[in-house]
């Protein structure tokens, strides 16, 4: 049992840090992956008595944790998209921005030629 936590807890770590490195640099860095499996992998081997259960168990639990780093970082990218959405929307309600944006472009046309 106290591999079982001690492995989840290594892989909530993990995917916590995948995700925050992710949505900081905007790249995932695939070599994380390796570092939640190695940590798990202890966690389980630090807190087990060398059952063979506890190769698949974090196996299952590095799976896991990877999948849902990538699944917390999607959802980061979602967000800062809908919301990115959401202001380029409101700009173009605002009829004096849209009166605006069409007599730069209409100024910039001009200029071209």
């Amino acid at each position: 049992m106290k591999g079982l936590v001690a492995g989840v807890v290594a892989g909530v770590i993990g995917a916590a840090l995948w995700a925050i490195i992710a949505a900081v640099t905007g790249y995932e860095i695939g070599w994380l992956a390796w570092g939640i499996g190695a940590a798990v992998g202890a966690g389980v081997a630090w807190g087990s008595e060398g059952s063979p259960v506890t190769g698949g168990m974090a196996v299952a639990i590095a799976v896991l944790a990877i999948l849902a780093g990538k699944f917390i970082t999607m959802e980061v990218i979602t967000n800062k998209i809908d919301s990115a959405k959401d202001g380029i929307y409101q700009q173009l309600d605002n009829e004096e921005y849209l009166i605006s944006w069409l007599a730069d472009e209409a100024a910039a046309g001009r200029q071209k030629h």
